[in-house]
């Protein structure tokens, strides 16, 4: 007999498919697994208009415009922060909101162009080669960690983890080359 976390997990993907079939394009998005190509239910959004709420009440939209706007509203609390010591565009400002310089950030076509040089880094094989580095890496902490009684995770997996390999990602047919050179 399945258990009863099984059993919610089960219920809910059988409520988020019916809610497919009966056209919600927010419930489409949301049954994506990874290596799905989503082109179709993001047209299935952009379809229903700019904003759409699902049967779920979660909003969706497929245009970049759209979303800049609600992730930029008082309403979705992204509050601008002070700063100091920054280079480009924002340098003179003392406060930035948290999107200036996210990649979700940039106009469309510059999206894309840096969308496409990195999709590269998270094709199948690039991303089992990236995951058996971070395993061989996260073994090395742990082992450092042997017989420790008390350890402050942080300090000894989130920071030095991700240090040991910064670029690992970035390091295949020279994108980080031409990354860099498009920044």
């Amino acid at each position: 007999m399945p258990s009863e976390s099984a059993m919610a997990l089960l219920t809910d993907r059988l409520r988020l498919l019916g809610d497919d079939l009966r056209g919600d394009p927010g419930a489409r998005v949301l049954r994506l697994r990874p290596g799905m190509d989503g082109r179709a239910s993001y047209a299935a959004v952009r379809a229903h208009g700019p904003l759409v709420r699902s049967r779920r009440g979660l909003l969706f939209t497929a245009t970049w415009t759209t979303a800049n706007a609600v992730l930029r509203s008082g309403e979705f609390r992204a509050v601008p922060t002070m700063v100091s010591g920054r280079s480009g565009a924002h340098a003179d400002a003392d406060f930035v909101h948290p999107l200036d310089e996210a990649f979700f950030s940039l106009n469309p076509p510059r999206h894309t162009e840096l969308r496409a040089m990195t999709a590269l880094w998270f094709s199948r094989e690039q991303t089992k080669k990236v995951t058996e580095h971070l395993d061989e890496d996260v073994d090395a902490c742990l082992r450092t960690l042997a017989g420790r009684h008390s350890v402050d995770l942080v300090s000894a997996l989130a920071e030095p983890v991700p240090k040991r390999r910064p670029c690992c990602a970035a390091s295949s047919s020279g994108t980080r080359e031409r990354l860099s050179r498009s920044a």
